[in-house]
């Protein structure tokens, strides 16, 4: 009688012989249950690249992870001359530089924002339908609301005439002449404002 080990080595079964097989025997038996043991180990190991490979797809999709997203279109700053400052957390951030198809005119912009604790909005706007219109140009800060978060008591507009902003790629700089509309004036009747918008 011949044992045939993983099919290659025949050993006869007569003697020292025999036990050699069967000490061989056992050594395929151990290394067959090794390979299965390293085979569960392939099997972790390709799942984990199966998990790299979707994370790896997920990026080819464009989508970005939900914490990037949640962290909005940017930042406003604006400081008023008396070194009150406020700072926005955009929720429009547009330029006729980020965004040519929805705003056509040249140096044209689309900001609005509402500081973190939600008391104070910004907007700013200087809108056209082609890059030479005559601008529609609006501004103004709003606060101190209502129970309703209405009927600001809080509220400067901006003078369109000395609304001096540029627009450079994302970011939106300059000063604004304000001109309190509401009863409450804390920064005075004409303060000037300089805007720092990065979208």
């Amino acid at each position: 009688m011949e044992i045939t080990c993983a099919g290659h080595v025949r050993f006869p079964t007569r003697g020292l012989a025999a036990i050699a097989a069967l000490l061989l025997l056992t050594a395929c038996s151990g290394s067959t249950e090794s390979a299965e043991a390293s085979g569960a180990a392939d099997d972790s190991s390709s799942t984990a690249e199966d998990s790299g490979s979707s994370e790896t797809a997920t990026e080819e999709t464009g989508q970005e992870p939900a914490e990037a997203a949640a962290g909005g279109p940017g930042t406003g700053v604006i400081t008023m001359d008396d070194g009150t400052v406020y700072t926005f957390e955009m929720t429009t951030c547009d330029t006729s530089e980020t965004v040519p198809d929805e705003i056509p005119l040249t140096n044209g912009y689309d900001l609005a924002g509402t500081t973190a604790d939600g008391t104070t909005d910004l907007t700013l706007a200087r809108l056209g339908f082609s890059p030479d219109e005559v601008a529609v140009t609006v501004g103004s800060i709003e606060g101190d609301y209502d129970e309703n978060r209405q009927n600001a008591e809080l509220l400067y507009a901006a003078n369109v005439e000395e609304l001096d902003l540029t627009v450079s790629g994302g970011s939106v700089t300059g000063t604004a002449t304000m001109r309190a509309v509401g009863p409450n004036r804390p920064h005075g009747d004409q303060p000037t404002a300089t805007v720092d918008v990065s979208c």
